[in-house]
């Protein structure tokens, strides 16, 4: 009886060491999993930060190209006429 009691436990602590093996090796491939996930996470937020800065950038260009496109394509409002400060434009009194 006491050869089957130890017999038992012995197959018990051999279990008990595989199952220990594997949680310890599905551990440390979490640990890695985890350690990519989070290099990846950096490495999305840099990407996502640059694309927001050359989305930011683009707009302003975009905007003075719309704002030139305009002004080229806009008459201008002051029309100089000849100098006027020459004698010819300078009214004269009524003396």
């Amino acid at each position: 009886m006491k050869q089957k009691n130890v017999h038992r436990l012995e197959r018990q602590v051999d279990e008990s060491t595989d199952q220990l093996i594997r949680f310890d090796k599905e551990a440390e491939e979490k640990r890695i999993e985890v350690a990519e996930l989070g290099k990846n996470s950096i490495n999305a937020q840099m990407l996502k930060v640059a694309v927001e800065s050359n989305e930011r950038v683009l707009h302003d260009v975009a905007d003075e190209r719309e704002r030139r496109r305009v002004k080229l394509k806009s008459k201008g409002r002051v029309k100089v006429l000849g100098d006027q400060n020459s004698p010819a434009n300078v009214p004269e009194s009524p003396d």
